[in-house]
């Protein structure tokens, strides 16, 4: 088990935090994972099933930064769809095994 800290997104100056679904070809998982994980704002990168390939949760200071992360990506030729889920609020965050009173 490891105890980590938990930021608070947009009380850090991350105004956009966002999972996107990400579809592409088996000849470029790779190359699209190897890039994921090359960007600072990729909080995290989960390989999926589902009709997508991976899902990834990012956050960025603002709208404009995350758009210009969406736009990189589909320059590359290296995705064959995407689906953007724009977090409104945390209902939940990291609650699995989480003792009361910690």
């Amino acid at each position: 088990m490891r105890h980590v800290s938990l930021l608070d997104f947009e009380k850090s100056g991350f105004h956009s935090h966002a999972f996107v679904g990400i579809k592409t070809s088996p000849d470029q998982r790779m190359r699209l994972r190897d890039w994921l994980r090359s960007k600072p704002a990729v909080n995290s990168v989960f390989r999926v099933d589902g009709g997508m390939d991976y899902v990834v949760e990012a956050v960025f200071p603002s709208q404009r930064e995350f758009h210009e992360f969406i736009e990189e990506m589909e320059s590359k030729n290296i995705i064959i769809a995407k689906q953007v889920f724009n977090v409104l609020d945390v209902v939940q965050k990291e609650g699995f095994m989480v003792e009361d009173g910690c």
